[in-house]
């Protein structure tokens, strides 16, 4: 065992990008020792994880520190790059490694010195489960993780200016442009604000031709009881303004139905509609810069009776399988829950839960792909006349991105043929249905994103010049300011210790020669 334990003396978090690399590193400054003075060698030695054996070796010179960072944050599934493990002049050691917050660096830092500090013990698990909770709470996320990746790839400056929500800028000056989800700095307001409202968005579809489903205002239950006369049942009622399926109710046929499924719509908005239910499979198709990006086919999640189990008994084995052992809504597959979604969705096949489900009979868990059912990537199989009729919908609708709901019985025919309608079109879509699609190719919506914010060649860049040294500073960058200005054909922002400008007008006085000054 160690005479002296480890400790870390000083730390940094480094956003990217920086001398390690285009992304966030995290960097401490820990005393100098190497694993083959110190410890007992790892090879073969057991680590108990999750009740599971697992044997890990390493070599008699790679640091304890090295050694101790790579093992916790791939066991606790934690994508890391281990940059370099130097000496400094102090003769202690810098120890840096890729983390894409300071919160999920300082955890892995502060875990690993804690597990060389036990003499590296079996039991791994306190330590991975530490930093699965600070993962979990402080990382980005998928779909800005993805954003990152392809700008990376693609050489396009990439910050993360808020993390509530996740806000990205990319590129540089008046090349910036700003991500917010599938929102970018090109998104119409107007398009958001009309497509926010689905009884608004149909009328003014149905204007000009495009086949939706058109649908009415419900303001009271009077009103309710004359809809439910005019519409030809089934229908469905549903808030006006709410996303993901929530509040919505399919299979109306009785005013009994109608009336709960009116009170439950307005839980989530004031604003209630009713409209046909349109027969046929449920497909999202993502538009980016007016071309077809992604189409995805959603199968619902359901179980099969077998005539002896109840409901309840059937959903719990589905739960049990291998490929439902999660609950991360992001992830294929997920764990089916008992909500009072669920349960609505069960009354309108006259089951639930506690119903025996006849043998072969099938018992249909969710409305679409969500809700613990499958996305299926089908993009040959969207007709063109239907990508014609949708560029034309959000012409109209002034969106440059957008996920698009139809349903049909078949996309490979004409919607105006089989009776297929658009349902919704949703501006800033949910681009992880393409990326998690659980058969077929997936498809990263942001790279299509980025390449419509910046054509190649294009990285979003300008030129920066850094200057560095002991005397003369200020002046040197006032000089190069003053040459390079030209206020017909570009603007010179200028960051020193005295004072900001832009474009030779003062706009912010004190010392402004830091890294934050010169990113604004």
């Amino acid at each position: 065992m160690l005479k002296k334990r480890p400790k870390i003396i000083k730390r940094w978090f480094l956003e990217g990008p920086n001398r390690y690399g285009d992304h966030p590193s995290f960097r401490i400054e820990v005393p100098a020792r190497k694993v083959s003075r110190n410890f007992v060698l790892m090879k073969s030695k057991k680590l108990s994880l999750d009740a599971k054996d697992m044997v890990f070796s390493t070599k008699s010179d790679i640091s304890s520190w090295m050694f101790s960072v790579k093992t916790l944050t791939r066991l606790a599934g934690i994508a890391l790059e281990y940059h370099e493990h130097s000496a400094i002049q102090t003769g202690n050691v810098f120890v840096v490694f890729r983390a894409d917050s300071a919160e999920i660096g300082n955890t892995i830092a502060c875990e690993a010195a804690a597990w060389i500090n036990s003499g590296f013990q079996k039991n791994v698990s306190p330590f991975v489960t530490r930093l699965k909770i600070a993962a979990k709470k402080y990382s980005t996320g998928p779909i800005t993780g993805r954003y990152l990746l392809q700008a990376k790839r693609r050489g396009i400056p990439s910050i993360i200016l808020a993390k509530e929500p996740n806000l990205l800028q990319f590129g540089y000056g008046r090349r910036l442009k700003k991500a917010l989800s599938a929102s970018t700095s090109n998104t119409s307001r107007i398009g958001s604000k009309i497509t926010s409202n689905k009884n608004t968005l149909n009328v003014l579809l149905n204007k000009i031709d495009i086949p939706v489903s058109l649908s009415e205002k419900i303001s009271n239950l009077s009103e309710l009881y004359s809809l439910l006369k005019k519409f030809n049942l089934p229908v469905v009622i549903k808030p006006a303004d709410s996303t993901e399926g929530k509040g919505v109710s399919l299979n109306i046929r009785d005013i009994g139905a109608a009336k709960k499924a009116y009170r439950r719509a307005r839980k989530f908005s004031r604003n209630v509609i009713m409209e046909n239910q349109i027969e046929g499979r449920y497909y999202r198709i993502t538009f980016v810069g007016g071309k077809m990006i992604a189409c995805a086919k959603a199968s619902p999640a359901c179980v099969i009776g077998n005539g002896r189990k109840k409901l309840s008994h059937l959903i719990r084995e589905e739960n049990a399988k291998p490929y439902r052992q999660t609950n991360n809504k992001d992830a294929a597959f997920y764990k089916i829950e008992l909500t009072h979604k669920l349960k609505t969705i069960l009354s309108f096949q006259g089951v639930d839960l506690n119903s025996i489900i006849p043998k072969m009979r099938k018992i249909f868990l969710s409305y679409s792909g969500v809700d613990g059912g499958e996305w299926i990537e089908d993009n040959a199989s969207v007709h063109p006349e239907n990508i014609d009729l949708i560029k034309r919908a959000l012409l109209f609708a002034e969106l440059d991105i957008a996920g698009v709901d139809i349903i049909s019985p078949d996309i490979s025919k004409p919607l105006a043929s089989n009776g297929g309608k658009i349902i919704e079109i949703n501006a800033g879509p949910d681009t992880n249905i393409h990326a998690n699609v659980n058969r077929g190719k997936k498809i990263f919506v942001e790279k299509a994103i980025l390449d419509y914010l910046y054509p190649y060649p294009e990285k979003g860049r300008i030129p920066i010049v850094s200057v560095t040294g002991t005397n003369g500073k200020t002046t040197t960058s006032k000089l190069i300011a003053h040459l390079i200005n030209n206020p017909s054909r570009w603007t010179v922002g200028l960051a020193t210790s005295d004072n900001k400008y832009i474009n030779g007008e003062l706009v912010a006085k004190g010392d402004k020669s830091g890294f934050l000054s010169a990113r604004s």
